[in-house]
């Protein structure tokens, strides 16, 4: 689940059941065989992270927290880390 891939029915139905959704690798998988560049790629978030003063990924990872939606994001540079807990303000 991301802001590119919205999972409406999904969460409708989790929500539903009480079931929590965690997203994982919300970012996608800039990459991999299986990803995808669509989140990062995006022109539309990136217009919303420069209004913000913000990174894409923040937006992203702020749009789920605002969805009620737990996530795994899986990065180990310690830069990124930090920047993944300033989506508070």
């Amino acid at each position: 689940m991301n802001p590119v891939w919205h999972q409406k029915k999904l969460k409708e139905y989790s929500e539903a059941k009480g079931i929590i959704i965690t997203a994982f690798s919300p970012l996608g998988a800039k990459g991999t065989v299986w990803g995808s560049n669509e989140v990062m790629d995006s022109e539309i978030l990136k217009e919303i992270a420069e209004k913000h003063g913000k990174t894409i990924a923040q937006v992203c990872l702020r749009w789920l927290l605002e969805q009620g939606v737990t996530m795994a994001v899986k990065s180990y540079d310690k830069e990124r880390m930090k920047q993944n807990l300033e989506i508070f303000d």
